[in-house]
């Protein structure tokens, strides 16, 4: 099953390239490993055990630091797997592995039984105590597919589009991570490409004919064409970098609105974000009954306003006056 260990190893090397801030590499990598031990795989972790140290997904500690280190003695292994009960067949769930020892190291990765006995003991505390967080297999190939766009890796995102396409039955409902494969899928135009000889409009119906709606960049023709144009000015740029951008630029302006209450983006526009505070409930004086009474509280309100530039006003009058012949 080397093509899933592949398919891993490139997914794990795409989310160490990405650039999208609070990526929660972690648990990205915990659903991944996951994922491809459902199949007959090889340990695969030394591929790119630099990322997943980096990432503090795999821990590695010197194999006297093992708390039966001297209790087991000679059972300890020097080389190959360490097993709940060392020197007896592994099993599953009777004797599973712990840990890979290799040059006088043992490695494990964080959220199993090993990493949880070191946790317990101090030895990892702060955020390395932390167990990675559950996530569905989906989410997690829905991020690698937008990553794996945003950096042009076009065979690793048909080869997650083709493995769920195939998982899906007929009639089954999309999820969310489904979805915002089939928004990568239909702004790279992936339908008209093939996967090993096969259509990917074929691998899945349901992918092909459904509509997107949970995206307006997708859905608005202007964007399309914003796009386009952007790509006409910025050849250099690739138009998933330019789709990726325009995806991000909400978020963007809005932390920048958020702590700057104001953005100007020359020659285009300047946005300001008025926010009037709420007030508590109190008890007062009915001024024509005199009599206590509750004044409710008022919820803060926050308004955006967004001021076209001068430039730009005249810039689209030029354009619409010579599109009219006027």
């Amino acid at each position: 099953m080397h093509e899933f260990e592949d398919l891993v190893e490139q997914s794990v090397r795409c989310l160490e390239a990405s650039e999208r801030p609070g990526l929660d590499h972690r648990s990205l990598f915990k659903q991944l490993y996951a994922f491809q031990e459902q199949y007959d795989t090889g340990h695969t972790h030394g591929r790119v055990l630099d990322i997943l140290e980096k990432h503090r997904f795999t821990y590695s500690f010197p194999v006297d630091a093992h708390p039966d280190f001297l209790t087991l003695g000679p059972k300890f292994p020097t080389k190959g797997w360490l097993h709940a009960k060392p020197g007896e067949e592994w099993n599953a769930e009777m004797n599973p592995a712990l840990a890979f020892v290799r040059d006088s190291k043992m490695y494990f990765d964080a959220g199993g039984p090993l990493w949880r006995r070191f946790v317990r003991l101090g030895k990892l505390d702060g955020r390395d105590g932390e167990a990675p967080h559950e996530t569905s297999m989906d989410d997690v190939a829905a991020t690698v597919v937008e990553e794996a766009a945003c950096q042009g890796k076009r065979d690793l995102i048909k080869a997650w589009l083709a493995l769920f396409a195939f998982s899906q039955s007929e009639g089954a409902p999309s999820t969310p991570g489904l979805k915002r494969m089939l928004v990568v899928a239909q702004r790279l135009k992936l339908f008209a490409d093939e996967y090993e000889g096969m259509p990917l409009a074929k691998l899945g119906p349901r992918w092909a004919s459904e509509s997107v709606i949970d995206s307006d960049l997708i859905a608005h023709d202007g964007c399309a064409a914003l796009e386009s144009a952007l790509h006409a000015r910025l050849p250099a740029l690739a138009p998933e970098a330019i789709s990726a951008l325009l995806r991000a630029l909400p978020a963007a302006v809005a932390d920048v609105l958020a702590e700057h209450s104001s953005l100007k983006l020359p020659g285009l526009v300047e946005l300001r974000a008025k926010v009037t505070p709420g007030t508590k409930g109190r008890t007062g004086i009915n001024p024509f009954t005199k009599e206590r009474m509750e004044f409710p509280g008022k919820p803060t309100v926050v308004e955006a306003h967004a001021y076209p530039e001068e430039s730009l006003r005249e810039a689209i009058a030029t354009r619409v006056k010579a599109g009219s012949g006027g």
